[in-house]
């Protein structure tokens, strides 16, 4: 357990249930024919991420070649391709062989199989399948411009002589979309202290992710 708060690998801090059986299944492998079962598992993840589906028959291939159980196979494809995901989706810059590798150690993965895992993640296909994943994300819109100007209030209808400032703000999203709203002086600062904070805090990530 102190072994487990101690790192953080590329799947996150929190091991995906598609990957926490894949040790186990990978292991329960009959020894000859593991590496080739998990090449064949291998390939249909990487032909998938580029949007090529497997032939049917390459389900009942895998199956008969190598005895395994339907079952088996499915929770193998959904580990494996949890796993390559999560590698994928990690920043070039963050993803050391020598570090994954011991990733891979760290969650269970025998020995034998590390050498066709890391030839899967740093494969010469990886730039066009980034690019694939990249594309294919679901995103949220981007904030595409901010206007913003300072209006002061002479009076209001309890005042005669108010000159309250306040700050309007109107942002344009990359969908398009428009939304106007106002700010006192005081919830603006907020949301300067708030973005700042926030900032802060990812850069204080980024950072741990790098060291």
């Amino acid at each position: 357990c102190g072994m487990a708060a101690e790192r953080t690998t590329f799947v996150g801090a929190l091991v995906p249930a598609e990957i926490k059986p894949l040790a186990k299944l990978l292991a329960g492998l009959q020894p000859k024919q593991g590496d080739q079962a998990l090449r064949g598992i291998v390939d249909v993840c990487l032909d998938s991420f580029q949007g090529t589906a497997a032939p049917e028959n390459k389900v009942a291939e895998l199956l008969a070649s190598f005895q395994l159980k339907e079952d088996t196979l499915n929770d193998l494809f959904a580990g494996i391709h949890a796993l390559l995901t999560h590698a994928f989706r990690t920043p070039d810059a963050l993803l050391k062989q020598d570090v994954v590798r011991e990733d891979l150690e760290f969650l269970g993965i025998p020995a034998e199989y590390l050498k066709t895992l890391l030839g899967a993640i740093f494969s010469p296909r990886r730039a066009a399948i980034v690019g694939a994943l990249e594309s294919s994300r679901v995103r949220l819109p981007r904030l595409a411009n901010l206007q913003w100007r300072v209006d002061v209030s002479i009076s209001t209808s309890s005042l005669k002589r108010a000159m309250r400032p306040s700050v309007l703000l109107q942002t344009t999203l990359s969908n398009g979309e428009i939304s106007t709203f106002e700010a006192s002086v005081d919830q603006f600062h907020q949301l300067r202290y708030n973005v700042a904070y926030v900032l802060k805090e990812m850069e204080e990530v980024e950072k741990k992710l790098q060291a």
